[in-house]
């Protein structure tokens, strides 16, 4: 259950698993799709926040969930997971932040948190950009002080749950990859 591979502790899967002990690869594959459609009301809500024409939201949401990076990905389940997420941890950052939230803050951590459980190469560029977006956020507001202290509490909401979720399965992540040949490339 270590592997990250394995998607023992990615939401949609282990919800699919509730449901059905032995999915078969349809169920997996609509499991797969149902997450990239989350990713694209994402989408929708970032940019409605924005008050941007729907027809131009929608548009977003299509060419996210189908664009290039996400179907460049569609094999690799894990990656298209932790993509699927960003939006939504996007949106729930956006929110803490400026109306501070600590409901929105736990969000944002809940969701970046299922973004780390891809445990993957976007898992990593996911986390940079929220990081900068909330450094971004704060720095050219009209007060930064005033935002981040306003943002503090919402922003500490969202580390301790995001840090509560994503623990146990870092944690067996790095004690298996310190065993596997995966994490290194020999020169031979």
């Amino acid at each position: 259950i270590a592997d990250p591979q394995s998607l023992v502790f990615s939401p949609p899967f282990l919800l699919l698993a509730l449901v059905n002990p032995a999915p078969s690869l349809w169920a997996m594959d609509m499991t797969v799709l149902a997450a990239v459609t989350v990713g694209g009301i994402g989408v929708l809500l970032l940019f409605r926040d924005r008050g941007w024409p729907w027809a131009g939201e929608l548009v977003r949401a299509l060419v996210f969930g189908f664009g290039a990076a996400m179907a460049w990905r569609i094999q690799h389940t894990g990656q298209v997971l932790s993509l699927a997420y960003l939006p939504l941890a996007l949106v729930c950052l956006e929110r803490a932040i400026q109306r501070p939230s600590i409901v929105y803050g736990a969000l944002s951590g809940l969701f970046a948190a299922f973004i780390v459980h891809g445990r993957d190469q976007v898992a990593l560029l996911a986390i940079y950009l929220l990081i900068g977006a909330t450094l971004w956020m704060i720095a050219t507001s009209d007060r930064p002080r005033t935002t981040l202290r306003r943002s503090i509490l919402p922003l500490l909401a969202g580390g301790i749950v995001g840090v509560a979720l994503i623990t146990l399965p870092v944690a067996m992540t790095a004690v298996l990859a310190a065993e596997s040949n995966r994490p290194t490339i020999d020169f031979i």
